[in-house]
């Protein structure tokens, strides 16, 4: 019997190939496997749990002060022995991570072939994001099936000349795994947070905005200062360079929380009240459209426009006033938010995992 192994490493990885596993659990004529690098160790574990997975293989390839090669050797070489003993007839990696990337070129000279989940993502700008970007456009030749999420990312397959019948267009298995997690009615976002209140939801972590998260705090305190029925609500990344930053810019001001990363569960329940969003993970770009939350996007590029495309996002960089301008108009009036909430979810139905588990049931099926 074939056997497909999921190569998963962060947070966002869990949760975008978990319906992936799912869907080829429920096909009698495959196993399916799922090896976990440990990339982002306490955020993953807390994915897994949510969606019920435990690991076939685990090689918790993390230590201190490793550089982004470091990470992608490790995570090499773990694989290549592991998979020397035990080789898989098909490998599934998702996205840019430095796990994605270590899997499919390890698979790729393992003579394994590759699905790429959330394939043709493209902002045709290595250093935005970085290593992201970069990683994305050397696993495309790595692989075998691509499944990019939309029609824009398969167009920037098909033009980088990959070959059209290689390309399977079938949704964001985002959306398949938002549509498993019921709300909770008895989530409460803090203690200290006036449910009363507007909440305003933040995200910032980008290698690239480490130098501006100054700027972005101090949006969010005139934010703030602005708008007297709001609380902002920032989950702040482990990262120290981050936390640095926010301690000293956010730390005890009045009606801004700066919380511990949540487990995914909860996250969902925190974003589904959210009256607005600012972000700048790629993840959330493609999260928020599924329940109509107006988005800022805090990066000067970004390879998910649809939601931009949609009107359902807005692509403000991270100036501060023009942060504060953007949210302002927002909070501020009815009818410009109220445009933002009337598009279509470009990314998808709900159904992808299942579309990507036939084709490469197919694919095996076919030797």
């Amino acid at each position: 019997m074939p056997k497909v192994v999921i190569v998963s490493g962060t947070r966002p990885e869990v949760v975008k190939l978990a319906p992936v596993l799912q869907a080829l659990r429920n096909i009698p004529t495959l196993t399916a496997e799922w090896h976990s690098t440990g990339q982002h160790r306490e955020m993953l574990d807390q994915a897994e749990a949510v969606f019920g997975i435990t690991p076939d293989a685990d090689f918790d390839v993390m230590q201190p002060n490793q550089t982004p090669l470091d990470v992608v050797t490790r995570i090499s070489k773990e694989l290549e022995q592991h998979w020397s003993k035990d080789k898989p007839d098909f490998v599934v990696v998702q996205g840019d991570t430095a796990t994605t990337f270590a899997a499919a070129l390890t698979a790729f000279y393992m003579r394994i072939p590759v699905g790429h989940v959330e394939a043709g993502l493209r902002s045709y700008n290595p250093q935005e994001p970085f290593p992201e970007e970069a990683h994305r456009r050397m696993i495309g030749p790595l692989t075998t099936l691509h499944f990019p999420p939309t029609a824009m990312s398969q167009r920037n397959l098909v033009m980088e000349h990959f070959a059209p019948e290689d390309i399977h267009t079938v949704g964001n298995t985002v959306v398949d795994a938002l549509l498993s997690i019921p709300d909770d009615p008895e989530f409460v976002v803090g203690d200290n947070v006036d449910p009363n209140k507007r909440l305003i939801l933040v995200t910032a972590h980008r290698r690239e905005n480490h130098q501006q998260l100054t700027d972005i705090c101090k949006a969010l305190k005139q934010i703030r200062d602005a708008n007297d029925d709001v609380e902002i609500v920032f989950p702040v990344h482990l990262n120290p360079n981050v936390r640095k930053v926010t301690d000293a810019e956010l730390k005890d001001e009045e009606r801004i929380h700066l919380l511990d990363p949540m487990g995914y569960f909860d996250f969902v329940q925190l974003m589904r009240r959210a009256q607005l969003i600012l972000t700048d993970s790629g993840g959330i770009q493609e999260e928020a459209p599924t329940y109509k939350i107006p988005t800022l996007v805090l990066r000067r590029q970004t390879e998910r426009p649809e939601a931009v495309n949609a009107g359902m996002a807005r692509l403000v960089g991270t100036d501060t006033k023009t942060i504060v301008d953007n949210a302002n108009e927002l909070l501020q009036n009815a009818d410009s938010y109220d445009a933002m909430r009337k598009g279509e979810n470009p990314f998808g139905d709900g159904l992808s995992g299942q579309r990507i588990a036939e084709i490469i049931n197919d694919f095996l099926a076919k030797g």
